[in-house]
């Protein structure tokens, strides 16, 4: 099983911070008009929430950072629709082969204790892709 600290910090530090915007370190945009990114940046007001993938597993690394600055951060317009809203929980995903190279993100005003997933990056190949998890809806 694949191990190493994926959070480098205590996500209570961030809980119920307003996004202020979503940005993306040198986008890649594929034929279907994805993208993928060396790294995204949650900024809240005077950090971000850095996420990049570690190079020799492929898995997520979560670190809380200075705000991005310099050539190659743009900010992802598909993910407009978190900025203002609130960080709710966040969950990190493990593969079947025990690595971990998912992590999902509540918004505090999805529901009232921001318990529904809003958000996934998926780190493969190096690099985050971005998931809009909405429309949703739970199974039952």
């Amino acid at each position: 099983m694949a191990n190493h600290m994926a959070f480098r910090f205590d996500w209570h530090d961030v809980l119920d911070a307003i996004i202020s915007d979503v940005q993306g370190l040198n986008a890649d945009i594929m034929d279907d008009g994805s993208a993928r990114w060396e790294a995204v940046a949650i900024c809240l007001d005077r950090r971000a929430i850095m996420v990049t993938v570690e190079p020799d597993t492929d898995q997520i690394i979560l670190s809380l950072t200075d705000l991005p600055s310099g050539d190659g951060w743009a900010p992802i317009s598909s993910f407009d629709f978190a900025v203002s809203k609130p960080l709710g929980w966040s969950w990190l995903g493990i593969n079947s082969q025990g690595y971990k190279d998912s992590f999902t993100i509540a918004l505090g005003d999805v529901v009232p204790d921001a318990l529904q997933p809003r958000f996934m990056f998926i780190a493969a190949a190096s690099s985050l892709t971005g998931l809009d998890l909405i429309p949703h809806r739970a199974i039952g």
